[in-house]
């Protein structure tokens, strides 16, 4: 079962009021019907049930670029990698890419910049779609 919004317990309480009416004849205002809704999925009733659940994610405010330029290693360091990200039938985890970038024979002073951007696709419930595109990589020596 996904996570309720306002607007699926709002059609669920139309869907309530339609069918008081059409089988039993009884009117039944839609308020009333979202307090029903709001108290049968365990709400004290619709006030807390809509100061408790999430608007749905506004799909045209997205894709969201994030772009920052530092060292890829460094922003990740804090990524918890106890999961794997999974994509169709690829997964990806931030600690392999970051083993990829630290087998390369580069002395530990040697510093790697990349310039990265992470774009924000998609987001629904318990699930975010986005890209990670590096677009330019310098090293410095010392």
């Amino acid at each position: 079962m996904s996570i309720p919004t306002k607007e699926s317990l709002k059609q669920k309480a139309k869907t309530v009021r339609k069918f008081l009416n059409d089988k039993y004849q009884v009117d039944v205002s839609h308020g009333h019907c979202m307090e029903i809704i709001s108290q049968v999925l365990g709400f004290k009733d619709w006030n807390t049930a809509s100061a408790s659940l999430k608007p749905k994610a506004k799909q045209d405010l997205l894709p969201i670029h994030i772009k920052t330029v530092g060292d890829m290693r460094k922003a990740l360091a804090l990524y918890d990698d106890d999961t794997a990200i999974f994509d169709g039938e690829y997964e990806f985890k931030i600690q392999n890419f970051i083993n990829d970038i630290d087998a390369e024979d580069w002395d530990k002073d040697t510093i790697l910049t990349q310039e990265f951007s992470l774009v924000l696709e998609e987001f629904v419930p318990d699930i975010a779609s986005f890209k990670l595109k590096i677009e330019h990589e310098s090293l410095t020596f010392f």
